[in-house]
């Protein structure tokens, strides 16, 4: 199998099956980005009656002459249930970065520097928010002017090529988007096949969203390649890495953290909506009453309500009041609480991991971890695919820029705040009092040093206890000696 399951001269690109996966993830996007009215228009305008030709769908406010002509999404109430969904996942994984160390210490420098340069932690936080959303996401290892950098690419640039002996698993990674021309109806397709040990390039030209033929590269217009479009990288893997958010046993890619949830957010969107436009009728309520509590206003013609004025009721009048609605809502809220217990079970979280505890006072270590055990396992599931990817790039880009190797380990922490009390207390109780760290690694890991930078700090703090116990020893001497002179005088 090649690149021609996926581009096909006459065909257009990407090819249906593609562009199903691809639209499901621009659609994920808006929902993340809270445009929950672009992904469920219609439904919004029939169920919350928004059908009438005064309203128009666009999202900007037009005026016609001196009448607004009102945008129906400024009806919609939207709570943004999946961006808060998709943060809660991404801090667990990455809010705390992961300790990424070697135990090469000439090759320290080099890694830290790296780290920093690459922004690494944001760009792991990042990658774990995009694939909550779009259900994978992509890192790139490159070469750039001798220096090596890893990069995020778009998930809807990526497309797998599987196997011929295995359908569902990737044999070479393609990287393919559109790039525009002077021509707005002309368009070149920029592919890179990425396989083990190189990385070939290839560009089509593409009229009206088909592609129409292959043709030469343009370094100009789509960057540098090799002369022949083949480039080595004495890699023994490919340059990119797919790190799915979820996994089927039948599919090349991965799941979002939506799945069976993106009714849920659009009946909450609906039901909040709703309670919305009831309360905003029925905030100035019409008035009833006797005649003799009514002016004609003289400009509008209209009967306005007389203020300031003590109102004597008799026999037989009736008593000005409001036409007040009984919105009878308390049904409304428990649907809209059915309906957030209904996306709990579908994202595996809880109200607790989105708010503060109800019940006062702080949680222990442990009983946050019982509270969001759901939570917690889905976390733990989803590194599972994380774990050997960051490491693995960093020794590529490494391999890439030196032509040298370097271990590297990376150790993953969770998102949560540790109990350090908690922890120190299990610790003693299974020790029976005894040290469980050396203080090496206890500096280490609480500080986040080096191995250089800890022994440095090893250095002065013994420094600092002979400089204590020389004082003690000086100042118990000279008691010592007092003790001395009197014993000798007794005798």
């Amino acid at each position: 199998m090649g690149l021609e399951q996926l581009i096909k001269i006459g065909e257009p690109f990407p090819r249906e099956q593609e562009q199903l996966r691809i639209n499901e993830i621009k659609e994920n996007e808006l929902l993340f980005r809270g445009n929950h009215y672009r992904v469920f228009e219609g439904e919004f305008l029939e169920r919350l009656n928004l059908l009438d030709k005064k309203y128009k769908t666009n999202i900007v406010k037009e005026f016609v002459g001196s009448e607004p002509i009102t945008s129906a999404e400024s009806y919609i109430t939207i709570e943004n249930f999946p961006a808060a969904i998709s943060a809660l996942y991404a801090d667990l994984c990455f809010g705390k970065a992961p300790d990424i160390t070697t135990d090469d210490k000439d090759k320290e420098k080099w890694l830290a520097d790296f780290l920093k340069d690459q922004k690494f932690n944001i760009l792991l936080h990042t990658g774990a928010l995009i694939q909550s959303y779009k259900k994978d996401c992509i890192y790139k290892v490159s070469l750039n002017e001798g220096k090596a950098e890893i990069n995020l690419i778009p998930t809807e640039y990526y497309f797998a090529i599987p196997s011929s002996r295995n359908a569902f698993k990737v044999e070479k990674d393609v990287l393919a988007w559109k790039v525009k021309t002077d021509n707005d109806s002309v368009e070149i397709l920029r592919v890179e096949i990425h396989s083990v040990g190189t990385v070939e390039y290839k560009a089509f030209q593409m009229v009206d969203g088909e592609v129409k033929k292959e043709i030469e590269w343009d370094n100009e217009l789509l960057g540098e390649a090799p002369s022949n479009q083949i480039e080595t990288t004495d890699i023994a893997r490919s340059l990119v890495f797919k790190i799915p958010n979820m996994m089927l046993d039948n599919t090349l890619y991965g799941l979002s953290d939506y799945q069976g949830a993106k009714t849920l957010f659009r009946d909450l969107d609906i039901r909040l909506s709703q309670i919305g436009r009831i309360l905003d009728k029925h905030a100035a309520p019409n008035m009833f009453g006797s005649e003799l509590n009514v002016n004609e206003n003289e400009d509008t013609k209209k009967l306005e309500v007389k203020t300031d004025t003590y109102y004597i009721v008799g026999e037989g009048e009736v008593a000005p009041g409001y036409l007040v609605w009984d919105g009878q809502l308390e049904s409304a809220f428990k649907t809209i609480k059915e309906i957030k217990e209904g996306i709990y079970i579908s994202t595996d979280t809880n109200e607790a991991a989105f708010t503060m505890s109800k019940e006062g006072g702080v949680l222990s270590g442990t009983a946050i971890k019982k509270v969001l055990f759901r939570t917690l396992s889905r976390t733990e599931r989803k590194k599972m695919f994380w774990e050997g990817n960051p490491d693995e790039m960093i020794e590529i880009a490494y391999k890439l820029e030196t032509k040298g190797d370097i271990d590297v380990k990376v150790k993953y922490n969770i998102g949560l705040p540790r109990d350090e009390k908690e922890e120190a207390q299990i610790a003693q109780i299974r020790t029976g009092n005894k040290a469980t760290q050396s203080v090496s690694t206890s500096i280490k890991r609480q500080d986040g040093l080096t191995e250089e930078q800890t022994e440095e700090e090893i250095v002065k703090i013994d420094a600092d206890q002979k400089r204590e116990e020389g004082t003690i020893g000086i100042v118990g001497a000279g008691f010592n000696l007092g003790e001395d002179e009197e014993v000798e005088e007794g005798a």
